[in-house]
Protein backbone atom coordinates (compact mmCIF):
# COMPACT_ATOMS: atom_id res chain seq x y z
CA UNK A 1 0.00 0.00 0.00
CA UNK A 2 2.86 2.35 0.71
CA UNK A 3 4.25 1.82 -2.79
CA UNK A 4 0.77 2.32 -4.27
CA UNK A 5 0.43 5.63 -2.45
CA UNK A 6 3.82 6.80 -3.71
CA UNK A 7 2.81 5.76 -7.22
CA UNK A 8 -0.34 7.87 -6.96
CA UNK A 9 1.71 10.87 -5.82
CA UNK A 10 4.32 10.64 -8.57
CA UNK A 11 1.93 9.74 -11.39
CA UNK A 12 2.54 11.61 -14.62
CA UNK A 13 0.20 14.63 -14.78
CA UNK A 14 0.49 14.78 -18.58
CA UNK A 15 -1.32 11.45 -18.96
CA UNK A 16 -4.44 11.79 -16.78
CA UNK A 17 -5.92 8.42 -17.70
CA UNK A 18 -4.26 5.09 -17.10
CA UNK A 19 -6.34 2.29 -18.66
CA UNK A 20 -6.01 -1.06 -16.98
CA UNK A 21 -6.05 -4.51 -18.50
CA UNK A 22 -9.85 -4.66 -18.22
CA UNK A 23 -10.41 -1.25 -19.80
CA UNK A 24 -11.09 0.56 -16.51
CA UNK A 25 -9.75 4.08 -16.19
CA UNK A 26 -7.95 5.27 -13.06
CA UNK A 27 -7.28 8.95 -12.63
CA UNK A 28 -5.96 10.43 -9.37
CA UNK A 29 -4.67 13.71 -10.80
CA UNK A 30 -7.28 15.95 -9.21
CA UNK A 31 -7.22 14.22 -5.84
CA UNK A 32 -3.76 12.70 -5.72
CA UNK A 33 -2.69 14.87 -2.76
CA UNK A 34 -5.55 13.39 -0.77
CA UNK A 35 -5.45 9.77 -1.94
CA UNK A 36 -1.64 9.39 -2.05
CA UNK A 37 -0.92 10.27 1.61
CA UNK A 38 -4.08 8.41 2.71
CA UNK A 39 -2.94 5.20 1.01
CA UNK A 40 0.61 5.63 2.36
CA UNK A 41 -0.68 6.23 5.91
CA UNK A 42 -2.97 3.22 5.70
CA UNK A 43 -0.06 1.03 4.58
CA UNK A 44 2.21 2.32 7.34
CA UNK A 45 -0.50 1.71 9.96
CA UNK A 46 -1.06 -1.84 8.73
CA UNK A 47 2.66 -2.59 8.85
CA UNK A 48 2.98 -1.02 12.31
CA UNK A 49 -0.02 -2.90 13.74
CA UNK A 50 1.23 -6.24 12.43
CA UNK A 51 4.71 -5.70 13.88
CA UNK A 52 3.57 -4.63 17.33
CA UNK A 53 1.47 -7.73 18.00
CA UNK A 54 3.41 -10.20 20.08
CA UNK A 55 2.92 -13.92 19.90
CA UNK A 56 1.18 -15.33 22.92
CA UNK A 57 3.67 -17.64 24.58
CA UNK A 58 1.03 -19.85 26.19
CA UNK A 59 -0.72 -21.08 23.02
CA UNK A 60 1.19 -24.37 22.85
CA UNK A 61 1.06 -25.15 26.56
CA UNK A 62 -1.44 -27.33 28.42
CA UNK A 63 -3.35 -25.84 31.35
CA UNK A 64 -5.51 -27.35 34.06
CA UNK A 65 -8.63 -25.97 35.69
CA UNK A 66 -8.31 -26.37 39.50
CA UNK A 67 -12.11 -26.67 39.85
CA UNK A 68 -13.18 -28.84 36.88
CA UNK A 69 -9.84 -30.68 36.61
CA UNK A 70 -10.09 -30.48 32.83
CA UNK A 71 -6.84 -30.24 30.85
CA UNK A 72 -7.13 -27.48 28.26
CA UNK A 73 -4.77 -26.42 25.49
CA UNK A 74 -3.71 -22.78 25.70
CA UNK A 75 -4.96 -22.14 22.18
CA UNK A 76 -8.46 -23.20 23.26
CA UNK A 77 -8.54 -21.01 26.36
CA UNK A 78 -9.54 -17.39 25.89
CA UNK A 79 -7.59 -15.17 28.31
CA UNK A 80 -6.52 -18.29 30.24
CA UNK A 81 -10.03 -18.84 31.63
CA UNK A 82 -11.73 -22.21 31.84
CA UNK A 83 -14.40 -22.50 29.12
CA UNK A 84 -16.58 -24.59 31.46
CA UNK A 85 -16.56 -22.67 34.73
CA UNK A 86 -14.72 -19.42 33.90
CA UNK A 87 -12.03 -19.82 36.57
CA UNK A 88 -8.35 -19.01 36.02
CA UNK A 89 -6.30 -21.83 34.51
CA UNK A 90 -2.97 -23.01 35.87
CA UNK A 91 -0.09 -24.55 33.90
CA UNK A 92 -0.22 -28.36 33.91
CA UNK A 93 3.49 -28.52 34.67
CA UNK A 94 3.74 -28.65 38.45
CA UNK A 95 -0.06 -28.54 38.92
CA UNK A 96 -0.18 -31.57 41.23
CA UNK A 97 2.83 -30.29 43.17
CA UNK A 98 0.84 -27.15 43.92
CA UNK A 99 -2.38 -29.11 44.60
CA UNK A 100 -1.40 -32.46 46.17
CA UNK A 101 -4.95 -32.92 47.52
CA UNK A 102 -6.25 -33.29 43.94
CA UNK A 103 -3.81 -36.06 43.09
CA UNK A 104 -5.46 -39.48 42.78
CA UNK A 105 -3.51 -42.40 44.20
CA UNK A 106 -3.41 -45.52 42.02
Amino acid sequence: MVISGVTVLISNPHHPEYPSHFGLVQSFNENKWFFGPFIILTGVLLIWSSLRKKAKHYLGEVFMCPVCLNPIMGIDAANLKCPTCGRDLEPLKGFYDRHPELKEDD
